[in-house]
């Protein structure tokens, strides 16, 4: 059996077998052709579905951030200081500090546990409020590390 991608030498060979021996050359080659392209479209396919398997986590676990915040700020999405509502740039912060080390120790780094046990409710929210990252940022500065001075200016044209 020959695969020839140069046609030059598929000529040639042709050239030399005899009626039957051909056709059965051109059968051969046509179904591996036709193998390998099938082969081509499964895999674009299998690509697709992992795709949209991907897509769909992503939406559900956006949605389930989504009910987290929901919860926290009592229907009511928007930063405690400055009262930004971009949800972009919303997060979940600890008032006491001590966030990373619970997701470490409890989530194992998987902060979509940490969402899933605020909407069933086995996680507490009375230490938990929605800042903005610049908020968040101050109240890091400030209250955790204990750095006072520090003062946030918006100026957004």
């Amino acid at each position: 059996m020959f695969i020839f991608y140069n046609f030059k030498k598929m000529f040639m060979e042709i050239e030399r077998l005899p009626m039957n021996e051909f056709k059965n050359f051109l059968d051969n080659h046509y179904k591996i052709k036709k193998q390998i392209s099938n082969k081509k479209t499964l895999n674009n396919i299998t690509k697709e579905k992992i795709y949209l398997k991907n897509e769909r986590r992503r939406i559900k676990k956006a949605e389930i951030r989504l009910k987290a915040m929901y919860i926290i700020s009592n229907n009511k999405i928007e930063c405690n200081n400055c009262k930004c509502n971009d949800i972009r740039i919303l997060e979940i912060n600890h008032k006491s500090g001590g966030g990373n080390k619970e997701k470490k120790q409890k989530y194992f780094n998987d902060k979509y546990l940490f969402y899933k046990d605020i909407v069933s409710g086995k996680r507490s929210i009375k230490d938990l409020e929605l800042l903005c990252k610049l908020c968040n940022i101050h109240h890091y500065i400030q209250n955790i590390l204990g750095i006072r001075g520090h003062t946030i200016s918006y100026n957004f044209s």
